[in-house]
């Protein structure tokens, strides 16, 4: 891996972790709902697709008529509003879980993220503690890719995200540091760049299709475990993420088909998210585990102050360059 993209990598874990959606449009008119549900039979196969998208944003808006739909004569009206429906029963609980931490803002827990690419491994393992909404929050991590180390440190004051990170060599006795701050670009763009660890699980619930639903234990705990295949429109809605000013989108793109979320069956809180190919192991893998539910923190336990002789840059820098990565990496 050459030193550009070693130094990038954070910074793209970052983003992965923490890229929100736009805010949603108005609901649709019953009159636009009815004209979604005939085009879920349409001949052209991309009309069915943007009509089952058009449902789905419509959230429980269109319950009712996907109850009707799902009894249709019509195999494919059928399949489509049984899953939509199914989307739908999965999307409760993550709503319960955003009650939850609504109840009681302050969160800490220890995280740990770990890419399982065979050429280059990559481990995380972080502390995070701050406000559920990712507003105020402190984060430290220690990133291994192969026999490179790298320590980071995330500051959010609720007016910025400071993001620092060094890099460790084997037997090295001291660390080069550079520091990123940006201010938090749901106020510009309409999406969050905020690492909040709980933020991916939403982001899951509007890039998959969470269909399937069972109950098992996992790590003493009992669990409902939510998951399905990635939506048919995924590929546009994480170009339209990008073009409102994400870079790398929400999911990890790499060969990524399903996914599976595990839910704490008494509190729903996410205790773990798996990132699934068509076959074979965890592609990516989120554990969030010795979770703590404590009072708001004070605002002055988020402070962050410029270590000296630090490097400052502006996180948008490194952002345009990984978007000027990725072009040149799309085939001519």
């Amino acid at each position: 891996m050459n030193s550009r993209m070693r130094l990038l990598l954070p910074i793209l874990l970052y983003v992965a972790l923490g890229a929100a959606a736009a805010e949603p449009p108005a609901g649709p008119t019953p009159e636009q709902l009815a004209g979604y549900v005939q085009d879920l039979k349409a001949d052209a196969l991309p009309k069915r697709v943007t009509a089952t998208a058009n449902l789905r944003e419509a959230g429980e808006t269109a319950r009712t008529v996907l109850e009707a739909a799902a009894k249709s004569a019509d195999a494919e009206t059928k399949s489509r509003a049984a899953r939509l429906l199914a989307v739908l029963d999965a999307q409760i609980f993550l709503d319960k879980a955003r009650k939850t931490l609504a109840e009681k803002p302050g969160f800490a827990a220890d995280i740990a993220y770990n890419i399982n690419l065979a050429a280059q491994p990559i481990e995380t393992l972080a502390k995070y503690r701050g406000t559920s909404t990712g507003e105020h929050f402190f984060m430290e991590s220690l990133v291994k890719i192969a026999d490179q180390h790298s320590p980071q440190r995330l500051v959010s004051d609720g007016t910025h995200v400071w993001f620092e990170i060094g890099s460790i060599a084997e037997g090295a006795t001291d660390t080069k540091k550079m520091l990123w701050a940006t201010f938090l670009a749901s106020q510009r763009f309409g999406w969050s760049t905020t690492p909040h660890p709980l933020l991916e699980v939403w982001h899951l619930s509007q890039d998959f299709d969470l269909i399937e639903r069972s109950e098992h234990d996992f790590d003493g705990i009992a669990a409902v475990v939510l998951e399905g295949p990635a939506r048919e429109d995924l590929a546009e809605v994480q170009k339209r993420n990008e073009d409102l000013g994400g870079m790398c989108g929400r999911t990890p793109l790499f060969e990524v088909k399903r996914v599976r979320l595990f839910l704490g069956k008494d509190d729903l809180l996410p205790r773990r998210i798996e990132w699934l190919p068509a076959k074979g192991e965890p592609i990516a893998e989120l554990s969030i585990t010795n979770i703590e539910r404590n009072p708001p923190p004070k605002d002055d336990q988020y402070t962050y102050t410029l270590p000296d002789h630090a490097i400052e840059q502006d996180v948008d820098e490194s952002l345009q360059a990984i978007k000027k990565m990725q072009e040149e990496q799309k085939p001519k």
